[in-house]
This record gives C-alpha cells, sequence and structure tokens, in this order.
C-alpha cells in the first residue's frame, strides 16, 4: 500500500501489476483493528476498491495530496495511509493449491515488513517447505514486477493483524518468485 499514497505514488494508475488481485482498504470493518468512521482530518471514510483485477485504480489521499481521494490521512501531520487491508478472495482451494505447487514455500504470519527501493522485504513469522515442513527463512524480498506472476488466489481467508493501526484479511496467494540467498 506505501506504493500507492496520493502523496508519493509509486506506480500509476492504471497501471497493470497482476491479473488477478483485487485490493480494499476497508476502515468500516469492525472486526480489524483499523476500524474508523472518520480519518485524522475528520473525513467520513469508507471502502475503497484501490486495485481492481490487478489495476491501480485510485491512491490512498488526504484533503491535501493531489493525487487519491481523501479518507486516508493518518497521524498528527496526517499523511494517505491504509486503515485495514482487504484481499478479495478467488477460486482456489487451500489443499489444491498446495498440491498444484510443486516447489514452494508457504510464509504464516509476518513479523515485519518494509519497503526498500522497488521491492516488498517480509520478515516471516513462521515458513514451511511444501513437503517437507518448517524451516527458518530471515528475510524474502519480492520485487514489485514479481507481483504480476500471481497465478493462484485461494477462497480460504485469514484475518491478520499487521500492527497497532492496519488491520487486514487475506487469502492465500501464490505467486512466482526467485530466491535471494546472501
Amino acid at each position: 500500500m506505501n506504493f500507492l499514497r496520493g502523496d508519493n505514488p509509486r506506480i500509476k494508475l492504471g497501471e497493470r501489476i497482476s491479473s488477478e488481485i483485487t485490493v480494499y482498504d476497508d476502515p468500516l470493518n469492525e472486526n480489524l483493528i483499523g476500524f474508523s468512521v472518520f480519518d485524522d482530518e475528520g473525513v467520513r471514510t469508507q471502502k475503497k476498491e484501490i486495485i481492481g483485477d490487478g489495476i491501480v485504480l485510485e491512491y490512498l489521499g488526504t484533503l491535501t495530496t493531489k493525487s487519491g481521494s481523501p479518507g486516508n490521512a493518518r497521524g498528527v501531520l496526517p499523511l494517505p495511509d491504509y486503515f485495514n487491508l482487504i484481499v478479495k478472495p478467488k477460486d482456489w482451494g487451500f489443499q489444491e493449491l498446495i498440491q498444484d505447487t510443486k516447489n514452494g514455500l508457504i510464509v504464516l504470519g509476518v513479523i515485519r515488513s518494509e519497503i526498500v527501493k522497488n521491492s516488498i522485504r517480509l520478515f516471516p513469522r513462521n515458513s514451511m517447505l511444501i513437503g517437507s515442513g518448517g524451516v527458518i527463512v530471515r528475510e524474502i524480498a519480492i520485487p514489485l514486477q514479481e507481483l504480476t506472476t500471481i497465478d493462484a488466489i485461494s477462497k480460504e481467508v485469514k484475518s491478520v493483524y499487521i500492527d497497532d493501526y492496519h488491520g487486514g484479511i487475506a487469502p492465500f496467494i501464490r505467486l512466482k518468485a526467485r530466491p535471494i540467498v546472501y
């Protein structure tokens, strides 16, 4: 979502980042930690479709950003931010996804994530190799262009705690990534 902030967007509106994924910011989901009826500028919040079928549709905006509709202001000096990240499920069953994946790593929870240049860095809480069991993985780097390789999204979803301000609901997502060993 940091790539889609209206004060400094790093992906263009209308750009395709995947063929599959639909992502919402839903501050009105009462079951998640990011629930809020108003943002920090007093603007009424609403569910926003940020990415629809893999195409960037909207930016996270404030009253002062040049891009993005208001309703995502967070902080004393308001900056655009999401409340609750919702990824729309698709039709793959979780077990079907596992059986169809020949070589893969399942990430079950993330301690933290960050943006480094044009990549997403994940620090997994738990991970396992498909068919082999647990494995310790310190960090996973996913270059932004690898999001175009998403080819499976499960119908099963999990509620996730992202941090003290952000919640989420996400299915299991399969994408092709090249391992980075260091």
